[in-house]
């Protein structure tokens, strides 16, 4: 068995594994320092000492079975399918979360963009694996910094016809990469998955600007909202909401919230002001805004 060719394998998979953590991580509402924190400085002590021997045994393990399949076989990349299988589950035991099925095929679709993009760099640039490996999973980090996959997940979920045609596209990807492995694997679906794969990144490289506008849409809305439509565009923003005529809450998310709170607050005040409302709270969360208003 070829040492160098198991380490290598071995840093491949730990890699993939630790990209494909981060980001299930971000869509379950952990931005990249809590994700690695609670990774790395997990309690107790047994917790941390499973997840490293997950992020270094497994990952080895899988060197070793596509080594020994290659030795023993014939086989190429076929051992690849173990890891390919068993690693949504594993980055939920990192978690330490319940496996969630949609959530990890939205994280197996969006890793497959992100290696997509990383990919098409790498062969432009003339990259080798290893380097191209550490590029994807700095792409990662980055977008899990800024909370691009929590963010792109939040307003999916608006959309109920939305998401479930994404995780159909991963569905199909993650099934047919079964086959991709074989001889077997007819041209057909490899033009349809990579296809799929180039839409994805397409939609990845497009989806920056897109939230950025769709802020801008929102924050316009709350602008040009007169005293007496107010309550209604809140309406129109609210996931859940109830009125009465003593008072009324609402609760914004499923949006960029940290760019609607000040909007938000001037035209409050300004009610307050008017004596259209009496009072009014605002509380801001990661993930969403609560507005009580007395009238």
């Amino acid at each position: 068995m070829d040492i160098q060719i198991t380490l290598l394998i071995t840093m491949e998979r730990s890699i993939e594994l630790l990209a494909f953590y981060l980001i299930l991580a971000n869509l379950y509402g952990s931005d990249l320092k809590t994700a690695l924190t609670e990774l790395v400085v997990a309690k107790p002590k047994r917790i941390l000492y499973g997840n490293m021997v997950l992020l270094l045994v497994y990952p080895l393990a899988i060197a070793f079975i596509v080594q020994m399949t290659r030795q023993q076989l014939g086989w190429q990349n076929e051992g690849y399918i173990v890891d390919h299988a068993l690693q949504h589950l594993i980055a939920h035991i990192l978690l330490r979360q319940s496996f969630n099925l949609r959530k990890a095929l939205l994280t197996f679709i969006f890793s497959a963009g992100v290696a997509t993009i990383g990919g098409v760099f790498a062969f432009i640039f003339v990259l080798n694996t290893q380097f191209t490996f550490l590029w994807i999973l700095s792409i990662v980090m980055l977008m899990c910094y800024h909370s691009f996959f929590e963010g792109l997940y939040v307003r999916l979920i608006r959309k109920s016809w939305l998401i479930n045609t994404v995780t159909l596209f991963s569905f199909v990807i993650y099934f047919t990469a079964f086959f991709g492995f074989s001889e077997n694997f007819t041209m057909a679906v490899t033009v349809s998955a990579s296809t799929i794969l180039l839409t994805a990144s397409a939609l990845f490289l497009m989806t920056p600007s897109y939230l950025k506008k769709e802020t801008w849409n929102t924050v316009q809305q709350i602008k040009r909202a007169t005293p007496n439509s107010l309550f209604d565009t809140l309406k129109d923003l609210s996931a859940e909401h109830m009125e009465s005529d003593v008072a009324c809450w609402y609760i914004i998310k499923h949006h960029n919230v940290v760019e609607l709170v000040n909007p938000l607050n001037r035209k409050l005040k300004f009610q307050c002001r008017r004596g259209i409302i009496k009072d009014y709270e605002l509380h801001l969360t990661k993930e969403q805004i609560k507005i009580n208003v007395i009238r």
